[in-house]
């Protein structure tokens, strides 16, 4: 049990650091460091944390954190996909279909 609450409590902090990091260039190896596990362990408990890979979850959430800008600013698409770590628009937009394909937008 106590195990588990500590293991529990390093990847919160960790994805702590990870929503903190959205718009920086995010490293499987740094992010491992910052919670103290190597990056196959971390993998591992990341995973049976969450339910999704690491890289899903920093997917998902940059996609979720630059649907607000897309909404809320008059920033370009391009722009936004750059400034959270997209390559191009095109990777941004297959990522952001992948994500909210099936899902009804309410604004």
């Amino acid at each position: 049990m106590q195990k588990e609450r500590y293991q529990n409590n390093r990847i919160r902090n960790a994805i702590t650091y990870i929503e903190k990091n959205l718009k920086e260039k995010l490293t499987l190896t740094k992010i491992a460091r910052y919670a103290c596990y190597s990056k196959y362990h971390f993998i591992r408990i990341f995973h049976a944390s969450t339910g999704e890979t690491v890289s899903d979850y920093i997917r998902k959430r940059r996609i979720s954190e630059s649907a607000i800008k897309l909404v809320t600013t008059n920033d370009s698409i391009l722009h936004i996909a750059l400034q959270y770590q997209f390559e191009s628009q095109q990777a941004y937009t297959r990522s952001f279909k992948s994500i909210y394909r099936n899902k009804s937008w309410t604004l």
